[in-house]
């Protein structure tokens, strides 16, 4: 392998790897190798992907954080969510359409306070 492509690989696994366990990456760096002429095309697009999937957590984290108050997780991870919404939204929201990975079942006035 090129060293200049095993150089790229190196920090595209070390800036993953951070991602994956959710320390601080240096996006700028990732950003970096998606530009024509980093590396080789294949690697480029490999960071292109990844620089993709920190934009879809970030926004799915922003909008999380929108929506939810605090998650509490109890004895034998029992888990409790509480919302930043009335029971409305929260029943407009868990409509589900044929693309939604996880449907939401179960809302009823108990469960869902």
């Amino acid at each position: 392998m090129h060293e200049k492509n095993a150089r790229t690989l190196a920090l595209l696994i070390r800036l993953c790897d951070d991602l994956a366990w959710g320390r601080p990456a240096d996006e700028d760096a990732l950003f970096a190798l998606t530009r024509e002429g980093s590396s080789s095309p294949d690697l480029e697009r490999l960071a292109e992907a990844f620089g993709m999937m920190i934009v879809k957590v970030e926004a799915r984290e922003f909008h999380r954080a929108e929506l939810l108050e605090k998650v509490e997780v109890g004895k034998g991870y029992q888990v409790t969510v509480h919302v930043k919404l009335t029971y409305k939204q929260f029943l407009k929201l868990s409509q589900t359409s044929k693309n939604d990975e996880i449907p939401l079942t179960n809302a009823t006035d108990e469960n869902v306070a």
